[in-house]
This record gives structure tokens, sequence and C-alpha cells, in this order.
């Protein structure tokens, strides 16, 4: 795991001068600060470009949601939205798009008749109810729509045993960070500036070496 990589890279850097001790809930509590810099950075490209980057493309869930009462619940893990569809409710294999209206924007669109919702283009609002999102949608007979999001990044975590005075690493009860690998070299710089570690001349070329000597 990428986690176990990193804190050996960071004992390594202790063992060569360049480090203090860091117990692992640090390290990892700066790790997961560095893979949020990197998500909401190339969420604000996405913002700014509609291009969605390949980290984020990690991120992309789009499963079919099913009416509960009278609106639709999003995933837990929901935390952007991208793209969204309705299912024809006449003809299941097909969709039509749905475009996002605000809440004060919402009472104008059902009462509508110069643009009422149908099968060809509809509406839907997201809003907020305690901790859970929930979306309305036009017309009122959708039952299932297709929406596209970014999930929210997990927390890593660090799972270990102290074994002689040392933390030993444990895989099971470990969650590792989910973007990938042509980014870990980002996310080390970063996790080390929230550490207050300064990386000399050759020290990323050290972490690759300290990868090539772990266990398959």
């Amino acid at each position: 795991m990428f986690i176990q990589k990193l804190y050996e890279f960071i004992t390594w850097l202790k063992n060569q001068g360049q480090a203090r001790y860091f117990p692992p809930e640090e390290v990892i509590d700066a790790l997961n600060r560095a893979v949020l810099d990197k998500y909401k950075t190339d969420w604000r490209f996405y913002e700014q470009k509609n291009e969605l980057t390949d980290t984020l493309g990690v991120f992309m869930r789009f499963p079919t949601l099913t009416k509960q009462g009278d609106y639709f619940v999003l995933p837990e893990d929901y935390r952007h939205t991208i793209n969204h569809e309705a299912i024809n409710p006449t003809d299941s294999e097909k969709t039509f798009k749905l475009l996002e209206k605000t809440t004060g924007e919402w009472v104008d669109v059902k009462l509508s008749k110069l643009l009422p919702a149908d099968y060809e283009v509809g509406y839907f609002r997201r809003y907020k109810v305690d901790s859970e999102w929930r979306v309305d949608v036009l017309p009122s007979d959708v039952e299932q729509i297709i929406y596209y999001y970014l999930k929210e990044p997990v927390q890593a975590v660090y799972a270990y045993d102290i074994v002689n005075g040392r933390p030993e690493y444990k895989e099971q009860g470990s969650v590792d960070v989910e973007m990938p690998t042509f980014v870990h070299n980002d996310l080390i710089v970063q996790t080390l500036k929230y550490l207050g570690i300064v990386l000399g001349d050759g020290d990323l070329m050290s972490f690759e070496q300290v990868q090539v000597k772990q266990p398959t």
C-alpha cells in the first residue's frame, strides 16, 4: 500500500537525519490533507475548463437511483454533481437530460407553461435535509434517474501494532488512498510540507528505492 511505503520513506528520512519521529497518525493526517488539496485543485480546474482530470475520474460514480416517496436520495459519499439523466417512464431504454434549478426557481419551473418539463428535457433541484442530500425531479412521474457524481475521497488509515516499541504496519484495518500512482509524488511532497519536512535533492528518487525494496 502507498501509505505503508510513505511511512517507511519518512522513517528512512529520519534515519538520514532529515526528519524527526512522526507517529503514523500524524503522517496519515497530513496525507489526508494533501489528498484533499489535490482533489480541490482538480475540482477547480473542472469548474473552469469543464474537463475532468484523470485524477478526479477515479472518483466518478453513476448509479441508477430509484425515487423514495417524492424525492431521490443521493449516496452518502456524494460530493460534487457532474451530470444527470432521467429514465423515461414510458420507455426504460431511453433517457433524457435534466437541467438543474435552484430552490428559488423551482416553483416557477413547476408552474411553467412556456417551458414545461417533458420526456425530452426535465428539471431537478438539489437540497439538503440534515446530512442527507435529496433531489426533486420534473416530470413528477419519473421514478429513476442516473446521477453522475464525484464521491468523497476515503480517509486513509494506517493500522499497526506496537512491536518492540515501534509501530508495525498491519494490512488488515488499513485503508489506502484512492488517487492514481502518477500523483503519488505530488502527495508525498505536500504531505511532507504539512509535516514541516523539506525534501533534499534526490529524496524522491530515494522514495522509489524504498518502494523497490518492499516485498511483493
